[in-house]
This record gives C-alpha cells, structure tokens and sequence, in this order.
C-alpha cells in the first residue's frame, strides 16, 4: 500500500500580483508490505506556475490537492515509477564495514 504525504512546499512570496504561489513540493511516498515491512521515498517536484488563472490561496490548500498537483505533474507512468522506487527500497539495505 502506497501513502503520499507533503513535507513542505517551496513558495514564490510574491509572483503576479499573487502571494504564497507554490513552485515545489517536497513529499514523500511511505511502502508498506504486510509480513515484510515499509520503506519511504523522499523527493521534490515543481508544479507550474505558468498559468494561475485557478489559483488557490495558501491558506485553502489541502495536502490531497498538492498531492495531486505532484501527481499531475509526474503523470501516470511517473506515479507508477516512483511508487515503484519507494517499494524496491525494502531490497536495499546500507552496511558499515
């Protein structure tokens, strides 16, 4: 089962004549395998802001809406490739020698 979640956005403070205008979204999507274990992939993605004609205040976003902007920006064969980065985390491991 695949979790996306926001850790934070990057934000123009002042872009036409708008304030708080999203640029990146740094998320991370959490893989969790029954009986196996999780594993969490941590990334960045831009969103336009070519056009803001539907702008959304800071103050109204809601993770489930930047969530699908990240989403939109990657497109569908990005989401299944990074949903798949964050499952093929649980076969690696960091050694120390």
């Amino acid at each position: 089962m695949y979790t996306w979640k926001i850790k934070n956005v990057n934000v123009y403070n002042n872009y036409d004549n708008l304030t708080d205008v999203v640029y990146l979204v740094n998320y991370f999507i959490e893989y969790d395998e029954p009986g196996v274990g999780g594993s969490t992939l941590d990334d960045k993605q831009e969103v336009s802001t070519s056009d803001l004609s539907n702008f959304t205040p800071f103050d109204d976003l809601t993770e489930s809406v930047v969530i699908g902007w990240v989403k939109d920006a990657l497109g569908t064969d990005g989401v299944t490739q990074k949903e798949t980065e964050a499952k093929n985390i649980l076969n690696t491991s960091v050694k120390t020698l």
